[in-house]
């Protein structure tokens, strides 16, 4: 009897446990969707507000201009690379079996990969028997997409939403705080939208750079797919020290059918490009906008990427700035103010 009550209020503790889990993870995400949708408001906030200085127009009109401008270009730079890329996938579909069965002559030539392919199971076929896995996976991948898309659609319509209407959000948050407070949270409202401003801008043109290089680069080298391999390492920039990483990986595999003495190359290309980012263009940018130390972005990276997986990864860097402008303005004037009060008393 009294294991059995042991058992149930065991199984209550863990039950009440992964409950609190489960809690703490919808948080967090709920939290990165809304910063995320922040960040892009601070975005089209910033490109209307550079347009209403250039062309007096009002706040609304040139916000609405900036939101169709944008989609033009998605829509149209879309429809200009679809051909392309059809016809470069083709290319690939056509030469990756020629490349694969090269590659496999020459590992048969040494005796060590000889030996590791002939331990490796020929009836490649049998894999068909667990066919259902293959499909449930597949089925559980566009699920994961069709997620991403809802996500991706509610963050970029609460971003419009806060971005045409700023104001009228900072002052709903403010009628939750105390009054001898709401100052210091409007200024730590601006100043963190300047600094957001400020380093989307920096991400923003070191994402172009690294871009148009790594497009030209892989042009040069005449590597398949080399445009959206080259989009792909500009947005990718925007994580900083992972996302060079990650656009790596399909730009080797593709240049692989191609030879491996391609796939060297690129690799070549994006260490001297990485390089070039690292120690002259983000250094000269950052020096003119906003600079975030290195190995905090590194620990922030570490910690979101833990506790929100991708997305706390991308948002790392811009939450580190959040907080960084947050303790500048409450805990760091807090102190001041402290030292002030005990100066003026000892006096």
């Amino acid at each position: 009897m009294e294991s059995m009550q042991r058992n149930i209020k065991t199984g209550i503790i863990l039950i009440l446990f992964a409950g609190l889990l489960y809690m703490f993870y919808s948080i967090t995400q709920f939290f990165y969707i809304l910063f995320a949708a922040v960040l892009f408001a601070v975005f089209f906030t910033g490109c209307a507000e550079w347009l209403q200085k250039k062309t007096r127009l009002k706040y609304t009109y040139a916000l609405t201009v900036v939101l169709i401008t944008i989609s033009a270009i998605i829509i149209v730079g879309g429809i200009l690379l679809a051909p392309y890329m059809q016809q470069q996938i083709k290319e690939i579909t056509e030469t990756l079996p020629k490349t694969i069965a090269e590659l496999k002559q020459k590992l048969m030539q040494n005796e060590q990969a000889r030996n590791l392919m002939q331990k490796m199971p020929k009836d490649v076929g049998g894999l068909s028997q667990k066919g259902g896995s293959v499909f449930s996976n597949i089925g559980g991948a566009f699920s994961v997409m069709l997620d991403s898309i809802a996500y991706i659609f509610v963050i970029l319509i609460t971003g419009v939403y806060l971005a045409y209407s700023p104001a009228l959000y900072r002052l709903g948050f403010l009628q939750l705080v105390k009054k001898e407070n709401q100052g210091d949270f409007w200024e730590a409202f601006n100043r963190t939208y300047t600094t957001l401003k400020h380093w989307l801008w920096a991400r923003g043109i070191t994402m172009l750079v690294v871009g148009i290089m790594s497009t030209t680069g892989l042009l040069l080298l005449k590597i398949p797919l080399a445009v959206p391999l080259g989009i792909i390492a500009g947005l990718l920039d925007f994580v900083p020290n992972v996302g060079p990483l990650i656009a790596l990986i399909p730009a080797l595999l593709i240049a692989f059918t191609e030879g491996p003495e391609s796939a060297l190359y690129v690799a070549l290309l994006y260490f001297a490009i990485q390089t070039l980012e690292g120690f002259v263009l983000t250094p000269l940018i950052e020096k003119e906008q906003v600079s975030l130390p290195p190995a905090l972005i590194l620990v922030a990276q570490l910690f979101f990427g833990l506790v929100g997986g991708v997305i706390g990864l991308f948002l790392a860097s811009p939450i580190l700035a959040t907080i960084i402008v947050f303790t500048k303005v409450f805990h760091v004037k807090k102190i001041r103010n402290d030292d002030e009060t005990a100066e003026n008393t000892d006096s």
